[in-house]
């Protein structure tokens, strides 16, 4: 995965799209990841990848949460609270 400044990457757009077919790129604005760039190829990767991080959060909340919580039931919770 490669992390470039969005300045750098409005500078050399044709490059950066090449080297996306082959490997994921974040583009950074201010520091901070505002996109990210990849194939077709890559997307089943990073839904891998935000399956493992939900599976991670789910698992930090041991004990907090009853056992029968879903995260599906989290996202609602969430979505009311700040609706």
């Amino acid at each position: 995965m490669l992390i470039v400044s969005l300045a750098d990457f409005t500078t050399k757009v044709d490059k950066y799209v090449k080297t996306a077919e082959n490997e994921d790129i974040i583009i950074e604005r201010d520091g901070k990841p505002a996109l990210i760039l990849s194939s077709d190829k890559s997307d089943k990767a990073i839904n891998d990848d935000r399956i493992s991080r939900n599976i991670a959060a789910m698992k930090s909340l041991f004990g907090i949460l009853p056992p029968s919580t879903t995260l599906e039931d989290i996202k609602n919770e969430r979505l009311v609270k700040y609706s």
